[in-house]
């Protein structure tokens, strides 16, 4: 079987444990049979651990007897429960911060104060980075809106939010404000992430460091948040509730990383939509609520992705494309 292709698909199946006998000898014999094949075998099952759509990565007796030798010659640790959990980490810490254009447009007079105003745009596929006067640093998440002065004025350090940042404040004596929908965060020194996009049906802010302060349009105090903590507020009922949370969960995004903890297909569409720029449709209504856990990288190719998907439940999807690029993904 040397130099032999082997469909990438069918590999993917065999990792998930979805082929027969009959074919998981094939596979298993493909791999042993030439060193090119064990090097391509690891590229896939690497990306699965990825992507790791509620996949099973771990390795069976035969594979850890196939890659036996290749574990001694690279002196490699394998852990016997997770065969690519060394891999699976050092790919993350590997993966580079995508950079791309937005818009900024600076000099905006405010009609309320004296102040001259930055407003960057971040479009679908891209994220940004900014530091503001104080200091204080903003990764600006794709369809997003910061307005923020160009200089903080005397009495408070005020930002406009539309769509999602990650702060890390700097401590000073005026607070600083983020407004945000028809909530308003105030804050002395910390780090934390506020997801605000006008069309979601929710209002998040997740605290990683130091405290933060709720208000309403009002003005008047509604919570007070400890380091690990989320308000949430479901922006079609009005209701509202603080939860401890994995903070890497809410602001891994700004590591070119997008992780789901048992999200549905429409809430992960929505948020694939913004990470490749791409439509999104969701042909049949009865697996929008099917839930996928998962971490997804943006180096990772849109098309990769969806074939995880359907490869780990029963979805199939039609892709669009526009000069090359897919600009449009049909799943049913």
């Amino acid at each position: 079987m040397k130099g032999r292709i082997m469909e990438e698909e069918k590999i993917l199946q065999f990792i998930n444990k979805k082929v027969s006998p009959e074919e998981r000898k094939v596979v298993l014999e493909w791999i042993s049979a030439d060193s090119n094949n064990r090097v391509e075998y690891y590229r896939i099952k690497n990306l699965l651990s990825l992507i790791d759509f509620n996949s099973d990565a771990q390795a069976s007796k035969e594979e850890l007897e196939i890659f036996k030798e290749d574990i001694k010659r690279k002196k490699l640790k394998v852990l016997r429960n997770r065969f690519l959990y060394i891999a699976k980490y050092a790919a993350i810490i590997l993966i580079a911060v995508l950079t791309g254009r937005f818009l900024i447009n600076p000099s905006v007079q405010s009609p309320n104060d004296k102040l001259v105003y930055n407003e960057i745009t971040v479009p679908p596929g891209q994220f940004a980075h900014v530091t503001l006067s104080d200091g204080s640093g903003v990764y600006i998440n794709a369809c997003s809106k910061l307005k923020y002065p160009a200089k903080f004025g005397n009495d408070n350090r005020r930002v406009i939010l539309s769509g999602e940042a990650y702060f890390t404040v700097t401590k000073g004596k005026n607070p600083f404000l983020v407004e945000a929908g028809n909530r308003t965060i105030k804050v002395l020194g910390t780090k934390f992430n506020v997801l605000a996009y006008p069309n979601d049906d929710s209002f998040q802010t997740t605290l990683e460091e130091g405290k933060v302060t709720l208000f309403d349009s009002k003005g008047e105090s509604l919570y007070e948040l400890k380091p690990g903590e989320q308000y949430n507020l479901h922006t079609k009922t009005g209701k509202q509730e603080v939860r401890t949370v994995n903070t890497i969960i809410y602001d891994s995004w700004k590591d070119g990383l997008f992780i789901f903890d048992h999200e549905t297909l429409k809430g992960l569409a929505k948020r694939l939509e913004r990470v490749f720029a791409v439509r999104i449709i969701i042909e049949n209504e009865k697996i929008s609520n099917y839930r996928f856990s998962g971490t997804i990288s943006r180096n990772v190719p849109f098309e990769q992705v969806l074939k995880i998907i359907q490869i780990s439940s029963p979805i199939k999807y039609k892709l669009k494309e526009q000069n090359g690029t897919i600009i449009e993904a049909k799943l049913y």
